[in-house]
Parts: C-alpha cells; sequence; structure tokens
C-alpha cells in the first residue's frame, strides 16, 4: 500500500474517530419539567459535601406545588421557569427569569451553585447545599432536584 492511500485512511478514521467522542447535543438546552426533588443530607456544612448520586432521586415523587413547573434552559444564558398552576405561595409569579452558566458538570443559576449529578436526553438531576430553617436544628442540607423532559 503506498503511503499516499495510508495517509488518507489514517485521515479517514481519525475524523470518524473524532465525531463519534463529540459530545452529544447539549441535552441542558430545552424544556424540563419538575419530577422531584428531596433533602437528603441533614447537618451543618459537612452536609454539603456529600455527593449526591443518580441513584439517590430514584423514587416516586411525592405531590408538590412544584409538580406542574416547568424550567425551560433552551436560549442558552436565561433560565426561564413557569410556575404552574399549582401555586407554592400566594404570591407567587407565573414565571421567574434566571441567568444561568454552565462551566462542566457545575450550573450556576442566579448566583446559587449547582452541582449537574446527571444529564441524558430524558433526565436532569442536580443537587445543591441548602441553610435550612434553625427550627430543624439542623444548620444545613444537601438537596437533590430531578427534572424529566417535556
Amino acid at each position: 500500500m503506498n503511503v499516499s492511500r495510508l495517509l488518507g485512511l489514517l485521515l479517514c478514521a481519525s475524523f470518524f474517530a473524532s465525531c463519534e467522542q463529540d459530545e452529544p447535543t447539549d441535552y441542558l438546552q430545552i424544556q424540563w419539567r419538575f419530577y422531584s426533588s428531596r433533602v437528603l443530607v441533614l447537618g451543618n456544612q459537612a452536609a454539603c459535601n456529600y455527593q449526591v448520586k443518580p441513584a439517590d432521586m430514584d423514587f416516586e415523587p411525592s405531590a408538590s406545588c412544584q409538580d406542574d413547573d416547568v424550567y425551560d434552559f433552551s436560549n442558552g444564558k436565561d433560565l426561564v421557569i413557569y410556575n404552574g398552576a399549582k401555586q407554592c405561595t400566594s404570591t407567587e409569579p407565573a414565571t421567574v427569569t434566571k441567568a444561568y452558566e454552565r462551566r462542566g458538570d457545575k450550573l450556576t443559576i442566579g448566583g446559587q451553585e449547582y452541582t449537574i449529578v446527571r444529564l441524558t436526553k430524558d433526565t436532569l438531576t442536580v443537587s445543591y447545599c441548602a441553610p435550612l430553617a434553625s427550627a430543624t436544628g439542623y444548620t444545613q442540607g444537601k438537596v437533590g432536584m430531578k427534572l424529566v423532559r417535556k
């Protein structure tokens, strides 16, 4: 086999290999429907160090005022949250817009940092550390939130 033919085959092979290694379409930038959330770990600041696993969010959701909320990441820089008909408070607005930025597995929404635990074409699971009301006896909680493709 001559050198130019071998070089051509190597270029074709590297082209197809690079296509297979590229990340798929950014699944984040679509509309997601709220599925469930839960406090996974309670405690002090150390609770925030808990590494959430996808299995932590594999459960049937309980009824929530967020059940019909939609999270729209489709424009690439602003998250639009469409609060559904089930209101969590009497003053809840119909929509809320917050700037967001993704860097690797970190997602910053309106200044709050979230960790992407799972992102597939059908599921988005994130976690974040949240301060808790003093009545709980804990100061911090690790919260997981699961969204499903709308």
